[in-house]
């Protein structure tokens, strides 16, 4: 009974993730010209704007890469272990979502602070579940933005 529950978990995860990845995937790629900016960033819309002016030694986009890939993997064992829609579930799934988001980010040759910041803007967008009904609130996702710097700056 166990390992079927887990196989069926693990396929709807794995779908989950896939159908987010697609929607990101198509959401960014006509975008990307003019979301690329490299230096002189444009404000989040999202965060409280005194997180954008403290200044932080981010890593560097190659560390971030592995760093980022190493939450996921984290965060995706630890899936299983919680009932499926339950709130602990759910913020695993909010903490997949922008770390992916991130990663997609950084590939695409952003900087870790472009990746951070906007990754944050993104998940506001069709396509990852923070509608009028999500239960996160803007003060969860400026959290989430802190739990990135910490993990990725020096």
């Amino acid at each position: 009974m166990k390992q079927t529950y887990s196989k069926r978990n693990l396929r709807m995860l794995v779908t989950a993730l896939v159908v987010v990845a697609g929607l990101f995937a198509a959401s960014t790629a006509t975008a990307q010209a003019s979301t690329y900016i490299y230096g002189n960033y444009p404000s989040s819309v999202i965060l409280d704007p005194s997180l954008l002016t403290q200044q932080h030694n981010w890593v560097v986009e190659n560390d971030a890469l592995a760093i980022l890939e190493n939450a996921v993997d984290q965060a995706a064992a630890q899936l299983p272990l919680h009932l499926q829609g339950s709130p602990q579930h759910q913020n695993l799934m909010f903490h997949i979502t922008y770390y992916k988001i991130m990663l997609d980010l950084l590939e695409k040759g952003n900087t870790t602070e472009y990746s951070a910041q906007h990754g944050i803007d993104l998940m506001t967008g069709e396509g990852y579940g923070l509608d009028a009904g999500s239960p996160f609130t803007k003060a969860d996702l400026n959290a989430l933005y802190l739990e990135a710097v910490d993990m990725l700056s020096i």
